[in-house]
């Protein structure tokens, strides 16, 4: 008879354990995924055009070929995502299913991560903690659900971080190279990783230096090979992009800052001198709180897992990033690797927690408050300091029936709110706030493609981008697109959007104004706005629940022309 060994069925124990949790990841992520939102956001129909128009034309919505970096709308967007939509969109066809199927994935692969990097930091049962956690926490779920380039970054930079301990654990070079890939790869995908794996690159350099961890040239031939790597993404044709988002929404670029400044010193010196007034109030003491304010929201239990007031777009209302119970975990695994670290622990855990919760935020709360997308370099350092915290209060716990109590205290207190959270999100609230997520948009660009043959059509800027959209859900030829198109002038902060495809029109002309410049247009005319201008609409989009009208269609000719039309 042969005798099985202990250690042989807790492998095989753990890895059935992770392909259970993978496979409810897998459900929870492709579940419903192209009606749940049933609204694409900008960005997200975005990624689908460039990836239709490059599966059929080889050449982005600008008509250029193959791209390093995409205009878009002037937002110059990461290739990485784009292209590995491509094939898929070439196969299957652009829909809001494909458009979200690569984030899907990451989202997936990010459980498998994360159950391999605290595995490795810790013991399997513990990474099997870290998945589970993941595959429903709301942070990792939301991410997934979007396709937003954040999420598949996110997936590259948690295994990098893998690959980057294993090079420590075991002294492996090939581990070393695989983490330069992966991080060089985040780079291509969303630029706020670029300083922090940069950042984080030059502490494992200084580490490996410092442990003689490699030779010098082995560690000088890493360097420079990650930069060989990136070297494109600074070529003239995609310098841009390293550039666009911070001018576009940079802490340093903030008009209200100035006359928020300016404002207090105006009442202020009617009270005190101009020199305490302007010691109170300049740019950096502003800037200095700012920040600071911004850490701590970005740790406290009201960001983290409180129920959500802010931006629907980036929360779900009723939970916040992790569920509650979830709380002690995480505080008492930052207390311990804080603690260890000013104890000059050896356990090289601790520094990198700590220099991650602080470097993994930078790129964030420079361009404003913390939220799930740009903060997503986050997410695996709370997760080791919740398996952290996890490990300290276990061992602290006597006997068994304590560690029994509390065990089932935690997971039945984690099943309830994680049950009502996913619930919340398929029945509640991606139709009572569709209109966050612009679901009102499919029904409205639908219908107009099928009056547009024959109408002239001038739609109000009230939603992002209203001719890429169009084109989207329309399912415009690429070609027609890039040769039709026409752009309005770039905004002060780069921003630029089309304002033309063939007799659609984006403008900010009143109905009278409208008629007035179409008068010897004999064919329909139409007018499309948020903003109930009579009671005469031919078309008008409601809310998923029925209550709420979000966009109006009229006949302009319903509406009496100004008198005054110019001959």
């Amino acid at each position: 008879m042969q005798i099985t060994h202990p250690k042989s069925i807790t492998k095989y124990g753990s890895l059935f354990g992770l392909l259970v949790i993978v496979i409810f990841a897998a459900i929870f992520r492709f579940w419903n995924l192209g009606t749940a939102p049933k609204g694409l956001l900008i960005d997200e129909a975005s990624f689908g055009y460039i990836a239709k128009s490059l599966a059929e034309t080889g050449k982005d919505e600008h008509g250029v070929s193959y791209p390093i970096v995409f205009e878009a709308f002037g937002d110059q967007k990461m290739p990485l995502q784009a292209y590995l939509l491509t094939p898929i969109i070439k196969v299957f066809g652009m829909n809001n299913v494909t458009v979200r199927s690569v984030s899907a994935v990451a989202g997936v692969m990010i459980v498998i991560g994360i159950y391999l990097l605290v595995s490795l930091t810790f013991t399997s049962r513990w990474g099997l903690l870290a998945a589970g956690i993941t595959a429903v926490s709301p942070w990792s779920f939301y991410l997934s659900r979007f396709a937003w380039e954040s999420n598949v970054a996110l997936c590259l930079f948690i295994f990098g971080l893998y690959f980057l301990f294993r090079s420590f654990k075991y002294r492996s070079l090939s581990c070393a190279w695989l983490m330069m890939i992966m991080w060089a790869l985040t780079w291509y995908t969303y630029i706020a990783y670029r300083p922090i794996t940069g950042l984080l690159g030059v502490v494992f350099v200084l580490l490996a230096y410092r442990q003689k961890l490699f030779s010098i040239k082995k560690l000088l031939l890493l360097c420079v090979v990650a930069l060989v790597l990136v070297i494109p993404l600074f070529v003239s044709s995609a310098r841009d992009a390293n550039t666009a988002r911070l001018n576009q929404l940079g802490s340093q670029n903030n008009t209200g800052m100035v006359m928020r400044i300016d404002e207090k010193r105006a009442y202020c010196s009617s009270h005190a001198s101009r020199l305490w007034c302007f010691a109170a109030w300049n740019k950096p003491i502003l800037l200095i709180d700012t920040y600071a304010k911004r850490v701590m929201r970005t740790y406290s239990f009201d960001y983290l897992f409180a129920p959500m007031t802010g931006n629907l777009l980036f929360a779900t209302v009723d939970n916040g990033e992790f569920v509650e119970v979830l709380a002690p975990l995480l505080y008492v695994g930052i207390a311990v690797a804080i603690y260890q670290l000013i104890r000059k622990s050896k356990n090289p855990l601790s520094l990198w927690v700590c220099v991650g919760i602080v470097v993994s935020i930078l790129p964030a709360i420079y361009v404003g408050d913390m939220h799930r997308v740009r903060g997503s370099a986050l997410y695996p350092f709370l997760i080791l300091s919740m398996i952290w915290g996890a490990a300290s209060i276990w061992s602290h716990l006597v006997n068994r029936w304590q560690k029994a109590a509390i065990s089932a205290l935690f997971i039945g207190f984690f099943i309830v709110q994680t049950y009502v959270y996913l619930m919340n999100w398929f029945t509640v609230h991606v139709d009572q706030y569709d209109f966050k997520f612009d679901g009102f948009v499919a029904p409205l660009m639908q219908y107009l493609g099928k009056r547009s043959e024959d109408s002239r059509v001038y739609i109000k800027p009230f939603t992002s981008d209203p001719i890429l959209t169009y084109g989207y859900y329309n399912d415009v030829d690429p070609k027609i697109y890039q040769s039709e198109v026409v752009y309005g002038k770039r905004e002060a902060d780069g921003f630029r959007h089309a304002i033309q495809l063939g007799n659609i029109f984006v403008s900010e002309l009143s109905p009278g104004a409208i008629g007035c410049e179409n008068k010897q247009h004999r064919g329909p005319l139409l007018y499309v706005t948020n903003i109930k201008e009579s009671p005469d609409a031919i078309y008008t989009v409601k809310s998923t629940d029925g209550v709420h009208s979000l966009a109006f269609v009229y006949d302009v000719r319903s509406f009496t022309p100004d008198a005054t039309c110019e001959k």
